[in-house]
């Protein structure tokens, strides 16, 4: 999760930006999104003749509600309530999605961005790994003896001047989160600033199209580090 990926196609590569504020992410997308086309869109992405199609393996929407009921005990938002048609509570959503992280279930935390599918561009989806070290781990493992669960708490910075293009936007995110026990105990948790992409995929359907996360801090961290010493 610390890159901010976007599926935005021009030759048929995924390409992978990191390191630029909101607007250069914007105008990056926009200059490499060519004229809507249905049939293109029906088309997977790849690159140099190579099919992206053996990629992560979609979740069915049974299999998202059987996940939803059972992780961090039913708290985390469910990307079916979510109001596609605006574009800042599609980002907003997504946030409180992917910083929902269960320790009795996750491996890492991209475990969280790939349960908000629904609300992903196709591409992006394809070019997540889900095999990735886990960034917050000692995090989780600090959590672990009380199988505690992040609370997610989501609001946006201040925008930066400037134009938008048209079915783009890009919103910089502050994410803080404490975690809850399911003994009760809640532990300290952390804060995050991250900058969420997303594109209209058709006419009132807005989809996330990339996140970067830009600093990340954490009191978990910490109380692992010390219980280890």
């Amino acid at each position: 999760m610390g890159e901010l990926m976007t599926d935005k196609k021009n030759t048929g590569a995924i390409i992978t930006i990191t390191g630029l504020s909101v607007l250069s992410l914007l105008f990056a997308i926009f200059t490499i999104w060519p004229d809507k086309n249905p049939q293109d869109e029906k088309t997977p992405a790849s690159a140099g003749g190579t099919s992206t199609s053996a990629a992560t393996p979609s979740i069915t929407s049974t299999q998202l509600t059987a996940i939803s009921d059972e992780l961090a005990e039913g708290s985390c938002t469910d990307p079916a309530t979510i109001n596609r048609s605006d574009p800042e509570a599609v980002i907003k959503g997504f946030t409180e999605i992917a910083f929902c992280w269960d320790s009795t279930t996750d491996a890492n935390t991209t475990a969280a961005v790939l349960r908000a599918q629904p609300l992903l561009t196709e591409d992006y989806y394809k070019s997540i790994d889900p095999n990735v070290r886990n960034s917050m781990n000692a995090d989780f493992l600090a959590v672990s003896s009380s199988q505690a669960y992040t609370i997610p708490k989501v609001s946006f910075a201040p925008d930066e001047a400037g134009q938008v293009p048209e079915g783009f936007t890009a919103k910089e995110v502050i994410v803080e989160w404490t975690w809850l026990g399911r003994d009760g105990y809640e532990y300290k948790g952390g804060r995050a600033l991250v900058s969420v992409a997303a594109v209209e995929e058709e006419p009132g359907r807005w989809a996330i199209s990339g996140m970067q996360i830009n600093s990340i801090s954490s009191e978990t961290a910490m109380l692992y580090s010390n219980t280890n010493q």
